[in-house]
């Protein structure tokens, strides 16, 4: 009997020993941060933008649709490097008024009126005065879809009296229509 009960005994104090109790074992705090789980790019949210040009006669502006990864500003400045890049391939009825050699150097908010700044050659664009009227609408209606009523363009961060010598530009512009207003060209 004595041996059946040193066994039991003995059982006992191994399961305690290897944490079989009924208590919880607490968690010890390493004092490291836990890694955060990574996103992947299928949770990305995208956001749909649409970009504007107009046809290869540059009488009408037109609509095409384009997803950014961000409804905030880096949303904004994919945007605009998207229009930047001109209409894609099979969008071969529409037209771009920029130069590829065009880069923008900035966007920023400054007391809800957008900032966007372009390289010199922004200012090579060949362009009258209706055309110049389209071109800046261009970059106003892309701006408007990320809640700024009033975009000011700028050059390498310079505001300027006139872009092409046509309209004056030393303060913001304004979306004239609804980005939606205008015929959407589907891809």
């Amino acid at each position: 009997m004595k041996v059946k009960l040193l066994v039991a005994f003995g059982t006992s104090l191994m399961l305690m020993a290897c944490g079989q109790g009924n208590e919880p074992v607490p968690e010890t705090d390493t004092g490291q941060n836990e890694p955060e789980e990574e996103t992947s790019d299928e949770e990305t949210a995208m956001h749909s933008v649409y970009l504007f040009f107009p046809d290869e006669n540059v009488e009408e502006l037109y609509r095409v649709e384009r997803e950014v990864s961000s409804d905030e500003m880096e949303g904004a400045i994919e945007a605009l490097n998207m229009w930047l890049e001109g209409p894609e391939s099979d969008e071969a009825e529409l037209t771009s008024l920029t130069d590829t050699s065009i880069e923008l150097q900035s966007v920023e908010d400054h007391d809800g009126i957008a900032h966007v700044s372009f390289s010199p050659e922004f200012l090579d664009i060949q362009v009258g005065s209706g055309t110049e009227e389209m071109l800046l609408q261009q970059v106003a209606l892309i701006m408007d879809q990320f809640g700024y009523e009033q975009t000011q363009i700028l050059i390498d961060g310079e505001s300027q009296e006139q872009l092409f010598g046509h309209i004056q530009t030393d303060e913001p512009i304004t979306a004239e229509n609804d980005p939606e207003s205008y015929e959407l060209v589907e891809s």
